[in-house]
């Protein structure tokens, strides 16, 4: 029988054989496996936001490609600001310990703290002022 199926498709005329070898579709970019395949499920607003910032780039990416782009983004910005909050901490430090050097000692030790926190925190009144902060927390 294996024999007959191949005398069959040796009698198929040339342009039947290419009829019905039709191209398959590409549905997507090319596998690079360089990466790890993940499943993500979006709520209907955040994936409208994700594409409303696709469709705002000029070079006009996939969905995939928007969401690897956004993901890059947002660790970029938590790792940057990571280093800030390090740095941040270092500078409240340093200041601690030169205002201890400094303190007044006849002052109580609730009175030094008041005075530290208020050093190093800064005036109440200007804490709403600071927009491009979050709001400390007290």
């Amino acid at each position: 029988m294996a024999q007959r199926a191949l005398s069959f498709k040796r009698n198929i005329p040339e342009m039947a054989r290419r009829s019905v070898m039709a191209q398959q579709k590409k549905r997507a970019a090319p596998r690079t496996d360089k990466g790890t395949l993940i499943a993500l499920r979006l709520e209907p607003g955040l994936l409208a936001r994700v594409d409303r910032w696709a469709a705002s780039q000029k070079d006009d990416p996939s969905r995939p490609e928007a969401i690897r782009r956004l993901v890059e983004l947002g660790v970029s910005i938590a790792l940057r600001a990571g280093v800030r909050t390090e740095k941040a901490a270092k500078a409240a430090e340093m200041a601690s310990q030169e205002i201890d050097r400094l303190v007044d000692p006849s002052a109580s030790d609730e009175e030094r703290q008041l005075r530290k926190r208020r050093l190093i925190k800064g005036p109440k009144e200007f804490h709403d002022l600071r927009r491009n902060r979050p709001k400390a927390k007290e």
